[in-house]
């Protein structure tokens, strides 16, 4: 870190311990930029003996945001939603992660292509023959799988796709075309720079190498659940306590309720060589700003009242 062009608080002194003095006068102050993230900050030593810094996020006691009001806004705005939703689960990543309507799908089927209709339906034949005793000479139809599940009570990509189409999208509108669509929504206009901002910044991040995500696997996670969540989009009203497509059962297994579960990192560093330091450096700049319009953009999300322009303007002026 002094490599790094990390300042000390103070100069160390003959009675310092020598760790002590790194990390009380060198390493705390240096991450003090961090402190705003609704994270916690680790570090520790990876397998190779590096230090390693690392942001993990639970889930309890999440931020909800319920999103149920928001495909009657956007119905006359195709494909405004689900691009925007896309936007933000992915500029969000590395600083205050967000499950997605698209997150609950892929958890519960992790090894389907959910963007296709061909994918879907391969997941829907594999479900199917695994409740058969015998497979029969020939396959029958998929309307013919579908409804045998559905009697069976098992879910499939199929339906639950479907349920949630309102706020997925196979191929997002490039920012240019979001704008162009989404400006005459009012809704839409309330977060749109701060959404904007947030897909910017998160450009702006250090990417994490072979050697973070090594570091981010490291023993201390190495029994971890999963990558822990900020905040979650649930698709039901407030006052309705089960959530539908699967959100729930997701956040439950992943010990939702229970606070000794461990998660891994949603973002770790690791100090191998000077440049390293002037990354972290980075990521300590831009990570609460990437937080706050997160934050901003799920507010507007969450908010049902109708688009009061006056006000709007009132509080810009």
């Amino acid at each position: 870190m002094l490599r790094g062009g990390v300042q000390p608080r103070r100069p160390p002194e003959t009675a310092d311990s020598p760790l002590r003095w790194a990390t009380q006068e060198l390493l705390l102050p240096f991450l003090e930029g961090g402190q705003d993230l609704d994270a916690m900050c680790l570090v520790h030593l990876n397998r190779q003996g590096q230090l390693t810094v690392s942001f993990v996020r639970d889930t309890f006691e999440m931020n909800s945001v319920h999103l149920a009001h928001l495909p009657a806004l956007y119905r006359r705005f195709p494909k405004v939603l689900g691009s925007v939703l896309h936007y933000l689960e992915d500029a969000c990543d590395y600083v205050y992660p967000v499950f997605t309507p698209m997150v609950a799908l892929i958890r519960q089927f992790p090894w389907t292509d959910l963007s296709t209709s061909a994918g879907r339906e391969e997941t829907v034949w594999e479900l199917y023959y695994e409740t058969l005793s015998e497979v029969p000479v020939s396959p029958p139809s998929i309307r013919t799988q579908l409804r045998w599940l559905r009697k069976e009570g098992i879910p499939n990509p199929v339906d639950q796709y479907a349920s949630m189409k309102a706020y997925l999208i196979d191929q997002p509108l490039s920012l240019t075309a979001l704008h162009d669509r989404g400006r005459h929504c009012g809704h839409f206009r309330r977060y749109w720079p701060a959404l904007r901002e947030l897909v910017e910044l998160s450009t702006c991040l250090p990417w994490m190498t072979d050697t973070d995500s090594s570091g981010a696997e490291s023993d201390i996670f190495s029994d971890a659940a999963g990558q822990g969540y900020a905040a979650a989009t649930f698709l039901s009203q407030p006052e309705r306590v089960v959530v539908p497509c699967t959100v729930q059962h997701a956040l439950d297994e992943w010990g939702n309720q229970c606070q000794q579960t461990a998660f891994a990192p949603h973002y770790s560093l690791t100090l191998a060589k000077p440049q390293d330091v002037q990354r972290l450096r980075r990521y300590l700049e831009l990570a609460p700003r990437i937080q706050r319009c997160a934050q901003r953009v799920l507010r507007a999300l969450g908010a049902q009242e109708p688009y009061d322009r006056t006000r709007k303007i009132t509080e810009v002026a």
